[in-house]
């Protein structure tokens, strides 16, 4: 785009054709140039800002609604005294305009003199960029782990969304977690330096979106690593080559390879998951009144947040608690967050008794206790199947719509059961064709079987386990 600066003061921009914008005089008391010196840029700059003004409205120092999408911000050099017309017309000339207002304000002054002027002193921190799913980030554990192990001394922190915090407050290898604000725009912010002693060392980006970067950007860190796809990559100081979609690696491998990408062998591959005394009394406490008795316990996660199309028919999940509970002599439960009890209490109706829903009756951070207490836990591609096998239950997964070399649990104690279907993986909310057959089409037989086996694998390791401890 070609630009044409004309002497005078700095005033209203118009766009002219396609090609060029032009900067016109000032128009006396329609619009005011509001300006100030902004410490946050760097030195010798001048920071002005565009919007309309009544014609006797002060001239605030910071416009209140800088973060309008569609405002302006222009930056010029500030004319230095003593010097000649001609060098101050050359500096007239230097004009950027950047459109989005206090958002690329705000990633220029992070990205200039306040990470390049914190003390040499400054508290190193590593900062992670977590998964927004939470299956996801509990796969992502072996990297907090091996980043810990290859940072013992640094001060490691995880960015994320709300809804995965309880998950990710439960691990050890991190020092904080700070929720991201669930705005669109507002989160850009919530990972940035709240003083300049709070130098971002490397943030580490485990999302692969855009918005991922550009937030990481935003935030000041001196390093940023992630995989440069999606046309990202000039967002990342050390953008790392996306691995190969054939065959896809697993998820945990892929977060491992930005490690390995940076030269640091992960000192972990899987990982267990300890449950804190607070969490393991309250599981014991609800199990103890919702599922008295002493058979194996044996969980059912109907739900799936990402879509029904991950979801198996509560008919089927009905009639499997009753195998369970009339082969092996199980108690089932149900479980389920506070958005999933409707669909709970349908199976629990299914089952004719055999299963009991305690579905909206835990927390994300009391789950992986309550997890470890069963003998299998039977779902779909879901975060309670990725927790169970973080901390040690067996299970049995339903794979339709995804792909499980990228997302299935994976070791001993852990079987997965899927259609073979040139339809599958789709990776769809909802099935494109409408027969949902990639779920539907598994036997509740066949999961029963599975869950059966495995309920007899757990109860002899518990007795191995018991037997040793004596």
């Amino acid at each position: 785009m070609g630009w044409r600066s004309v002497p005078g003061s700095l005033g209203n921009f118009s766009r002219r054709g396609a090609q060029e914008m032009t900067v016109r005089p000032r128009r006396p008391a329609r619009n005011k140039i509001l300006y100030t010196t902004d410490t946050g840029f760097p030195p010798g700059w001048m920071r002005f800002g565009f919007r309309g003004a009544a014609e006797n409205a002060p001239a605030p120092t910071v416009r209140p609604n800088c973060g309008s999408p569609l405002k302006l911000i222009a930056l010029q050099p500030a004319p230095e005294a003593g010097k000649s017309a001609r060098r101050k017309k050359s500096q007239r000339q230097d004009i950027y305009v950047l459109r989005a207002g206090a958002l690329w304000r705000d990633m220029l002054r992070a990205g200039g003199n306040e990470v390049a002027n914190a003390p040499k002193n400054a508290v190193r921190r590593q900062v992670v960029l977590a998964p927004n799913w939470i299956g996801d980030a509990a796969m992502a554990a072996p990297f907090f782990a091996s980043l810990r192990a290859a940072f013992p001394e640094d001060r490691i922190e995880v960015a994320a969304v709300p809804w995965t915090t309880g998950l990710l407050s439960a691990f050890p290898w991190v020092d904080a977690v700070r929720p991201l604000d669930a705005g669109k725009w507002r989160r850009f912010f919530s990972i940035r330096p709240e003083t300049r002693g709070e130098r971002i060392e490397t943030l580490w980006l485990l999302p692969n979106s855009f918005r991922a970067a550009l937030l990481g950007r935003i935030a000041g860190a001196r390093q940023r690593v992630g995989y440069a796809s999606g046309g990202r990559g000039w967002l990342l100081t050390n953008p790392v080559p996306p691995p190969p979609e054939s065959p896809p690696p697993h998820l945990t491998d892929a977060y491992l390879g930005l490690l390995e990408a940076e030269g640091i062998e992960p000192a972990h591959r899987s990982v267990r998951l300890p449950v804190t005394p607070e969490a393991e009394a309250f599981a014991g406490g609800l199990l103890s009144s919702e599922a008295p008795g002493d058979g194996p316990l044996a969980g059912i996660h109907p739900g799936a947040f990402f879509g029904e199309s991950k979801t198996w028919p509560a008919e089927s999940y009905g009639e499997l608690a009753r195998l369970l509970a009339d082969r092996s002599g199980a108690r089932v439960v149900i479980l389920g967050g506070p958005d999933e009890v409707e669909v709970a209490d349908r199976v629990a109706e299914a089952s004719g008794g055999a299963a009991r829903s305690i579905a909206g009756k835990d927390t994300l951070a009391t789950l992986p206790a309550l997890l470890a207490r069963l003998g299998v836990l039977v779902s779909g591609d879901t975060g309670p199947l990725h927790i169970a096998a973080l901390v040690g239950t067996k299970t049995v997964s339903l794979f339709g719509p995804t792909d499980p070399r990228r997302t299935a649990p994976r070791g001993e104690g852990h079987r997965i059961l899927r259609r073979e279907l040139e339809c599958s993986p789709c990776f769809k909310r909802t099935c494109p064709l409408g027969h949902h057959r990639c779920m539907k089409d598994i036997a509740p037989e066949e999961v029963a079987g599975e869950a059966a086996r495995m309920l007899t694998l757990s109860s002899g390791s518990k007795r191995a386990g018991a037997g040793a401890a004596k």
